[in-house]
Parts: structure tokens; sequence; C-alpha cells
């Protein structure tokens, strides 16, 4: 059997799958951005931190989230 036929065949096949997954995958990446955005998070709230969570802003806002 000729291998590079057998995934060729495969992908074909899979096609549907792949696409209803990527769908899901940008509908959720949509939703964390939106989640994002709503929070004005930036990237000072993913600054270093001393990890004991007093004051730490970007905790704070994250766990908005």
């Amino acid at each position: 059997m000729n291998i590079a036929k057998l995934i060729a065949d495969a992908e074909a096949k899979l096609t549907e799958v792949f696409a209803k997954i990527d769908k899901t995958a940008f509908y959720n990446q949509k939703k964390v951005l939106e989640a994002f955005q709503r929070h004005k998070i930036a990237d000072t709230h993913f600054n270093y931190a001393t990890g004991y969570g007093y004051n730490d802003k970007g905790r704070d806002a994250l766990d908005l989230v």
C-alpha cells in the first residue's frame, strides 16, 4: 500500500473533524481575548511578583478574567 495515498485519504476523511476543532479553538480564543480586553489586561499585569500575592495588581486583574 502506498503510504502517501493512505495519508492523503486519512486527511480527506478528517477534514470536517479538523474544521470543527479549528472552529472551537477560534471561539475559545475569542472569548479569552475579549475577557482580557474587558478587564484591560496589559503586559504590565505579567510582570515579576514576589509570589506572596500581597498588593499584586497582576494577580488581582487576572483573577477577574
